[in-house]
């Protein structure tokens, strides 16, 4: 730690160092094998002294998945806000339609940019059994929910500017988070199976289906799609043309 810096800081280091060691052994070992103990070793403290930043597993387990969400929630409303600003320059229902894909696209990127927490989350969400405590359990899916509640609405102001038929916003955004999960579990055999596909681009054949099927104009669709290619075509997974 260097010079000068307060508790307050030393404080937060330390334990953002105990979730980043957390995630190496949860992930690598899965949570049986994460322990107090088995921290305080890898950090070189004493067990005792882990307990001033952490009342036990249960609460180091949800400060991981609230670190991730809190990051993925950041990182995708700061990519909605630009994708409205840059949605002015398409018509009302091309624009709706390219702020829904900008940011379920978003979370595809970060998800590949952060293997490690989505497969955090999706422990979270697949594990046969609760991670954490009840109230814990309970806080860290109403930040799932918020996420969905978000597509949702964006799924309902494309019906309202008539990019999509009418239906139900909550099942159009577990859809399309279906989509985009399945496909980032694509990763691994898309590289080793010989079947010669490209998650990144597969995802979007997915994506465009379930927009079609839910009504959006082939002009409307097509505009919303290519606007998306200019903005992320500098960056590492833009879409493919």
């Amino acid at each position: 730690m260097a010079p000068g810096t307060t508790r307050a800081e030393r404080r937060r280091a330390r334990t953002e160092a105990i979730l980043d060691a957390a995630m190496a052994i949860l992930l690598e070992e899965g949570s049986q094998a994460l322990t107090m103990r088995r921290l305080a070793k890898e950090l070189t403290i004493t067990p005792g002294a882990m307990y001033r930043y952490f009342d036990g597993k249960d609460a180091i387990l949800a400060g991981l998945g609230q670190r991730t969400l809190g990051r993925y929630a950041r990182e995708l409303n700061v990519r909605e806000a630009a994708a409205r600003q840059s949605a002015v320059d398409l018509d009302p229902m091309s624009g709706s339609l390219y702020v829904l894909v900008a940011r379920v696209w978003h979370y595809f990127v970060l998800s590949l940019e952060d293997p490690a927490g989505w497969r955090l989350v999706n422990l979270f969400l697949v594990a046969p059994g609760q991670l954490v405590e009840d109230d814990q359990h309970a806080r860290f899916m109403a930040l799932v929910s918020v996420q969905l509640q978000r597509v949702a609405a964006l799924a309902d102001e494309a019906v309202a500017s008539g990019a999509l038929l009418p239906g139900r916003g909550l099942e159009r955004a577990l859809a399309l988070f279906a989509t985009l999960n399945g496909h980032l579990q694509f990763q691994k055999l898309a590289r080793t199976s010989g079947l010669g596909f490209e998650p990144t681009h597969t995802v979007r054949v997915g994506l465009e289906g379930l927009l079609a099927g839910w009504g959006a104009p082939a002009d409307t669709h097509a505009k919303a799609w290519a606007h998306l290619d200019n903005e992320f075509q500098a960056e590492t997974g833009a879409p493919e043309s």
